[in-house]
């Protein structure tokens, strides 16, 4: 019999049956849109008798013999779900979505067929659901009566409609059937996943990890790797924190407290006992000894100490710490305050929020290693939270996606002050974040990470940042400054993206890229530095455009062996030196431009791509010179960064 043929005979089948109204919404339901779009889908569906939901798959093995095969070994729905998948991976996405929307007409015609055969020669063809299986949902009014095998079958073809759908850019659409594949197969955790991509690119970002969240504890559950789950949600809680959200950090919430005016000593914040605890250190700490040089009675003690050794006391006290047990820690034992950051980074899991309270804090003198996937915050506002850092290592070295929030990182050391490194997976955010180093950069990016700044500040005693390896960085609203050597260094092949940004008053020049590296300004202001505002060289690549400006420097933009620039609205100055050098094979592209000053060029080609139309040229009175051995551009014989 034909698709359309069987279709006729179902459709007539089901006008002569009543029709019963589709279940009440449950608070566990599915969201309102997805729970409409998928009624619609499934309306003619047969409403079925309720099921015990402890009822056990072996009651449908009793029946095996006297029921049909099982629709999904119809060759057509086969047939069909192939021709979807083939068209899925040819990027047809419109005729799969056809191919799986036709299967999925096609099994439910099929299964309902089988299942009144199988009634009707007394087989018991109700299944078992799960208890708390998720969303009432229109999806849910056919597997009450559908078979396993039909419901398998089913929830893979929405699944793979969803990953159409997605495809499409329909994402709506795609969470529907996610949420479809879901309800059919309620332990299954790809349709979970997604659910939670398909929500992601919708900008839903807490029912994003949700649906992510709850995939994961399927995947576990099943045996089956959690990997998948865990990119996912660093994806979306990166995602979320561009757009201002830290919905991936719906884990645990962790405070350390100030260390006071004793920070910079190393210590940690003073102990309290109903947060930390007592033991017997505790009592030679507190108690002491009379003046006369005896011990102290229990009498004369101090309330902790004589907690410790008067039974009554303890007694009393062990009371009280027990009705503060639920306030300062967690269900896993974990304390919920600490005493430093290091401590709580080391007790801290994904998605855990750790707040420094107001006041002044430090690491012990060790490096914190942060690589798990956490938001670490100040209270207050970036001047109120000051972690003081006395070493010569990193106060912070993050291999994972974690975020950074309203802190002074200030750094008295022969280190940088923060290190990032890692695969192009670490994606870590850096909000209202200000770094100061007294002996070495503020900041050094290394490996192929993607990190983002927003509204910080970089000041030191080297370089502000410097980035090497493969490392892509963006920065927005950001500043170096006060640095005594470049304020912004890009080595290798790393690239720099820098939007509204600032870099001013630095001792030698605004920003170096050499190697094979790239920068990109946009609506970047360079000024007031001591040596060029922009020096490219080696297969160095810079990118000026959206009225970035470079003035006030001693020299412009300057090029040397094969770097290359692209200006688009740029404005230029010189300041004290040459607008432009472009020295042996280096080449300038300038459009739509303003240069003030003057431009030296070592052949008539690298000229051509600057003297355009579209630009406008301003001579200076008097003319430039380029600069002497002095300052910025005295030589200092360094066998480690220079050639001898």
């Amino acid at each position: 019999m034909s698709l359309e043929a069987r279709l006729q005979k179902h459709w007539s089948r089901r006008s002569r049956a009543p029709v019963q109204p589709p279940p009440s919404p449950s608070p566990d339901d599915v969201d309102s849109d997805e729970e409409v779009d998928i009624r619609d889908k499934w309306n003619s569906g047969p409403s079925g008798r309720p099921i015990d939901a402890k009822r056990r798959n072996a009651e449908l093995a009793s029946a095996a013999s006297s029921a049909k095969p099982p629709p999904s070994s119809d060759p057509v729905v086969q047939s069909l779900k192939d021709a979807g998948t083939a068209a899925l991976n040819e990027g047809k996405y419109d005729e799969a979505t056809e191919h799986y929307t036709e299967a999925l007409a096609m099994l439910r015609v099929l299964d309902e067929e089988t299942t009144t055969d199988n009634r009707e020669s007394g087989a018991d063809t109700t299944v078992p659901v799960a208890e708390n299986s998720g969303p009432s949902i229109a999806a849910a009014r056919w597997a009450l009566t559908a078979s396993d095998e039909a419901r398998a079958v089913a929830a893979a073809l929405f699944s793979n409609r969803s990953l159409a759908h997605h495809r499409s850019g329909r994402y709506v659409d795609a969470s529907v059937d996610g949420a479809a594949a879901a309800q059919l197969r309620p332990f299954w955790p790809k349709p979970y996943y997604r659910i939670a991509v398909a929500r992601l690119d919708l900008g839903h970002y807490p029912r994003s990890v949700a649906a992510c969240r709850r995939g994961e504890a399927l995947a576990a559950s099943c045996g089956e790797s959690t990997e998948p789950f865990l990119t996912l949600l660093n994806t979306i809680s990166y995602t979320a924190m561009r757009n201002g959200s830290f919905a991936g950090f719906d884990g645990r919430t962790l405070e350390v407290r100030s260390a006071g005016e004793d920070a910079w000593m190393g210590g940690r914040a003073p102990k309290d006992p109903f947060l930390d605890g007592v033991n017997d250190e505790d009592v030679y700490d507190v108690a002491g000894k009379h003046s006369n040089g005896s011990a102290m009675d229990a009498k004369d003690l101090p309330d902790l100490a004589r907690a410790v050794v008067d039974p009554a006391a303890r007694a009393n006290y062990e009371a009280e710490r027990a009705r503060r047990d639920g306030l300062i820690r967690d269900a896993s034992n974990v304390p919920r305050s600490f005493r430093c950051l290091l401590d709580a980074v080391k007790a801290a899991r994904d998605g855990d929020r750790i707040v420094l309270l107001r006041g002044i804090h430090n690491t012990m003198g060790e490096t914190c290693d942060v690589d798990k996937r956490i938001l670490i915050r100040g209270e207050g506002r970036m001047d109120e939270v000051t972690v003081d850092a006395r070493s010569n290592t990193p106060v912070l070295r993050i291999t994972a996606s974690c975020a950074v929030q309203n802190l002074f990182f200030d750094m008295t050391g022969f280190r940088e002050t923060l290190y990032i490194e890692g695969g192009a997976h670490v994606r870590p955010m850096f909000e209202h974040v200000r770094v100061k180093c007294s002996g070495d950069d503020t900041l050094n990016i290394a490996g192929a990470v993607q990190p983002l700044f927003v509204d910080c500040y970089f000041q030191a005693r080297k370089n502000g940042v410097r980035t090497l390896g493969t490392s892509r960085t963006e920065m927005i609203r950001c500043r170096m400054t006060q640095c005594n050597h470049s304020g912004l260094k890009v080595m290798d092949n790393s690239s720099v993206t820098m939007r509204q940004s600032f870099v001013t008053d630095n001792d030698e020049d605004g920003i170096v890229a050499m190697d094979e590296a790239d920068v990109t300004l946009v609506e970047t202001q360079v000024h007031d530095n001591r040596g060029p505002g922009v020096d490219v060289s080696g297969a160095g690549r810079v990118v000026c455009r959206d009225g970035s400006l470079i003035k006030g420097n001693i020299g412009g933009l300057w090029m040397w062996e094969e770097a290359t620039a692209h200006c688009d609205g740029l404005k230029l100055n010189g300041g004290e030196s040459h607008a432009m050098l472009v020295d042996g094979n280096a080449r300038a592209r300038v459009r739509r431009s303003v240069i003030e000053g003057i431009i030296q060029c070592t052949d008539e080609l690298a000229m051509n791509g600057i003297e355009h139309g579209s630009n406008t040229r301003l001579a200076v009175h008097p003319a430039t010179e380029l600069p002497g051995e002095m300052g910025a551009f005295a030589f200092h014989p360094d066998v480690y960064t220079r050639k001898q």
